[in-house]
C-alpha cells in the first residue's frame, strides 16, 4: 500500500485507505494517549523511588535512551524507608498482628 497515489491528476494523501482502516488507526491513536500517560506516571513513580527527580521519566520517550532507562529503573533497588515523596510502600508489615484482631473470638459475656 502506497503512502500516497495519483488520482485524477491530484495526489490522494490517504493512499487508498478504506474507512475501516482509517477508523482502526484513529481508535489506536486515541488508545495510545492514556497508555502513554500511564507509562509516564509509572516511570515517574519509579524514578522517585530510586531517588531521581520525576522529570527523568521523560527520557523514556526518547527512543535510543528508553531501553537503557527501563533497565536502570528495573534494577534500581529503591530507597529504604520513607523519602521526600512519602512512606516506603514495600515496608514489612507484621501479618500476625493484622490477623490477630480478626481471629480474636469474643464471647457473648464480653
Amino acid at each position: 500500500m502506497a503512502a500516497y497515489r495519483l488520482v485524477d491528476g491530484e495526489f490522494d494523501a490517504l493512499g487508498g485507505f478504506t474507512t475501516v482502516e482509517m477508523l482502526l488507526a484513529a481508535s489506536l491513536a486515541l488508545a495510545l494517549v492514556p497508555l502513554l500517560l500511564l507509562y509516564l506516571a509509572a516511570g515517574t513513580q519509579r524514578c522517585r523511588d530510586c531517588g531521581v527527580p520525576g522529570w527523568a521519566a521523560l527520557v523514556l520517550l526518547v527512543p535510543p535512551l528508553n531501553v537503557p532507562m527501563l533497565i536502570a529503573l528495573g534494577l534500581c533497588p529503591g530507597q529504604d524507608g520513607p523519602n521526600k515523596y512519602g512512606e516506603n510502600p514495600l515496608r514489612r508489615v507484621e501479618v500476625a498482628t493484622r490477623f490477630d484482631a480478626l481471629l480474636e473470638v469474643k464471647t457473648a459475656e464480653e
